[in-house]
């Protein structure tokens, strides 16, 4: 059967949590048949970030993606770093592992957990951090612990061509302040960030300027905000500006600058215009445009040895063609070897892609095992259930 990718899943019964935190959206469930009998899976036309990024692509939050029984059975601390991380909010994937491993009710996931925390500081080439809890683990389970490699660490702002999204709204409060704080730290963090306006329907004069002070700084520094959906955005500041009106002056600030992203000059300088003539200042100035940044287009798959299919870099989004790729290699090899080894991370829009993608080798009678993935991906991929139509085999630490 098709594989939804709407809707949300509810939080599965688990332990407590000992700290209230908010917990990162997860797709509602949906079990995914297996077996010969299983009907093809018909993939979806979306977007892979291994190159350059459109509009066209989507957030996690607005797709359900099919999760097998064995997601009920994954350890909330485990489901929620590893959703967090793939939706690259590497910071409070952090604060959650962190603060999970100071607690006594794990039960059989501990040592897992602290895994994931040590994957993360590993991929954020966090060293000191891992040299100290890598003789931590070493205490507490008395095993030799991970040991460190170069070969995994990540460059944040290497063009490795993933594009992460955070989605805002409905306001700049709350929930939506937060998404702002995430916003500005991926746009330290990366060369290119995708912002999605789209369920922005309220806006206060400390959110406006907030966003209006992180898309100038992106501009004029090394990262390039590439905004879906800002029309909506833009009819909500709209109508919350008049000539003459002092009253919400971050909101003109904040519409100017939507018109500078979007190219827009003749509004942008009629905007200006009655924004110097109510507040008695200098207008604003138009500033050309650069040119969007053309990341380099590395392969997203290239066979790391005879026989194997391999995935690399960071992958977000959903791809028809990589998905068709993939296919073809199976269409030649029984059993469908594919190496993660240098896979830094998948987000959930691209894992559920590759979910019905592998459903769909397992319903046409292949045998898939998945190799060499960090901990990390493999509690996104428990998740999903991919354990299901997949044989998982841990990078070894």
């Amino acid at each position: 059967m098709p594989f939804s990718f709407f809707g949300k899943k509810p939080p599965p019964a688990a332990p407590p949590r000992a700290a209230k935190r908010p917990r990162a959206s997860a797709p509602h469930v949906a079990r995914p048949t297996s077996g010969a009998d299983a009907p093809e899976v018909p993939l979806p036309t979306l977007e892979l970030a291994g190159g350059a990024s459109s509009a066209r692509d989507h957030t996690h939050a607005t797709h359900d993606v099919a999760i097998g029984d064995g997601s009920q059975h994954v350890h909330p601390v485990v489901e929620e770093a590893a959703i967090l991380y793939a939706n690259g909010d590497d910071g409070r994937a952090l604060d959650v592992l962190e603060n999970a491993i100071q607690r006594e009710d794990l039960g059989g996931s501990e040592e897992r957990i602290w895994f994931l925390l040590l994957d993360l500081y590993q991929l954020g080439g966090m060293r000191e951090p891992f040299d100290a809890k890598a003789l931590d683990y070493a205490v507490r389970f008395g095993k030799s612990p991970p040991t460190w490699n170069a070969s995994h660490e990540r460059d944040e702002r290497a063009a490795t061509g993933a594009i992460p999204m955070v989605t805002l709204g409905p306001g700049f409060d709350g929930a939506g302040g937060k998404q702002l704080d995430m916003l500005a730290r991926m746009a330290a963090k990366h060369a290119s960030v995708r912002a999605d306006l789209g369920k922005v329907k309220t806006v206060d004069e400390a959110g406006c300027a907030t966003l209006t002070g992180i898309l100038q700084r992106a501009r004029r520094g090394r990262c390039e905000i590439v905004l879906q959906n800002a029309a909506s955005l833009v009819a909500v500041l709209e109508k919350q500006v008049a000539s003459g009106d002092r009253e919400h002056p971050a909101a003109w600030l904040l519409l100017l600058e939507l018109y500078q992203q979007q190219g827009v000059q003749e509004k942008f300088e009629e905007c200006a215009v009655n924004y110097a003539v109510t507040f008695e200042v200098s207008p604003p100035s138009w500033e050309p445009p650069r040119r969007p940044s053309r990341a380099a287009h590395k392969p997203a798959s290239a066979p790391a040895a005879p026989g194997v299919y391999a995935l690399s870099g960071e992958l977000a989004g959903a791809s028809a063609a990589v998905a068709h790729r993939l296919d073809e290699f199976a269409a030649a090899h029984d059993p469908v070897v594919i190496d993660l080894d240098g896979l830094r991370r998948m987000d959930f829009v691209c894992a559920g892609t590759f979910l019905n993608t592998l459903t769909g080798l397992r319903a046409r009678g292949r045998n898939v095992v998945i190799r060499g993935a960090s901990h990390l991906v493999c509690a996104l991929f428990g998740v999903l259930g991919i354990q299901e139509v997949a044989q998982l085999e841990p990078r070894k630490a």
